[in-house]
């Protein structure tokens, strides 16, 4: 449960920072803030997950939630993995 309170109060800033960077240009709207907090992220935040929960069994999102959590974590270790065999001098294990 504690998991999917963060997943909720940090996937729309997340999303915003994404879209921000410029990295992908189609979430360039997302990117607009409104009274400093992402609006426009946290709505389509909101629809991804709705859609999700329409599911209706846990069985099935389960699953996803994990899958998520497993490609985001492996995902920072190839990364740190790929910056410590380049010799970044910003890096820092």
């Amino acid at each position: 449960m504690p998991a999917s309170l963060q997943c909720l109060v940090v996937a729309p800033k997340l999303l915003s920072s994404i879209a921000a960077s410029g990295t992908i240009r189609l979430l360039k709207p997302l990117a607009i803030l409104t009274g400093g907090e992402p609006k426009r992220a946290l709505f389509v935040t909101y629809c991804i997950g709705s859609c999700i929960a329409m599911l209706g069994s846990l069985n099935v999102v389960a699953p996803l939630l994990s899958m998520c959590f497993l490609l985001c974590y492996a995902c920072m270790n190839f990364n740190s993995f790929i910056l410590d065999i380049l010799k970044d001098p910003h890096w820092r294990p």
